[in-house]
């Protein structure tokens, strides 16, 4: 029932009562439990949580499993992603691309030499797209020209989105700055007038993958 080396005496004795003994001992032998593969679940994008579903355990001395004391570990290629020792794991920036795996490791009730672990299929972290693209404008004080501001969002990060276009129903606009905060894009254009006009600006941010969000402001 519980692991031990029990020491068994066995006592011999004839039909005149006399007998004669011998000792001996022996661990109670335990086999090898398994583990079928674990599953991972979720959005495999940066800022979603992935779930590392268990497998079933089993052991062929009917041991089982004490589940109170599973532990996990996600995997980057095969490299142990440090502090990601829990069933669920938030990706986190800078792994868009990566080979995500999840290992988990089981052991039974009261023969705790009984263990198994096994590893899930990859998952490859998905491209994140450019999102919540926004425009604004201000008017230069002594010229036919505004400003463009816009800027977009990018859960790979701002400087994953890699170009930027504008176009104008009227007039020019031409390109002159642009910088990075955090996931956030900013790129600012000037748009000249020539005649009184309303332009409808439209401005479009893609990504290293080529994915792309635009904005569209006048």
């Amino acid at each position: 029932v519980t692991p031990a080396t029990p020491t068994i005496n066995v006592t011999f004795t004839d039909a005149a009562a006399a007998f004669n003994s011998t000792t001996g001992s022996n661990a109670y032998p335990d086999h090898a439990a398994s583990l079928t593969q674990p599953t991972i679940t979720g959005t495999a994008q940066i800022g979603q949580t992935l779930t590392c579903n268990n497998g079933t355990f089993s052991d062929i001395d009917s041991d089982s499993e004490n589940t109170g004391a599973r532990t996990w570990q996600w995997f980057n290629g095969t490299t142990a992603i440090g502090g990601a020792t829990s069933s669920t794991w938030v990706v986190a920036s800078g792994y868009t691309g990566a080979s995500i795996k999840c290992q988990e490791n089981t052991t039974a009730i009261n023969w705790t030499t009984s263990t198994a672990s096994n590893n899930s299929s990859a998952t490859v972290i998905a491209n994140s797209n450019p999102v919540n693209a926004t425009i604004t404008f201000a008017n230069l004080t002594t010229t036919h020209q505004f400003t463009v501001i816009a800027d977009a969002d990018d859960a790979d990060g701002g400087s994953n989105i890699v170009s930027w276009n504008i176009t104008t129903t009227a007039g020019s606009c031409v390109y002159a700055s642009n910088s990075t905060s955090g996931n956030t894009r900013y790129v600012n254009f000037t748009c000249t007038g020539v005649t009184p006009a309303t332009p409808t600006i439209n401005v479009t941010f893609t990504d290293a993958a080529a994915a792309f969000n635009s904005t569209t402001g006048s």
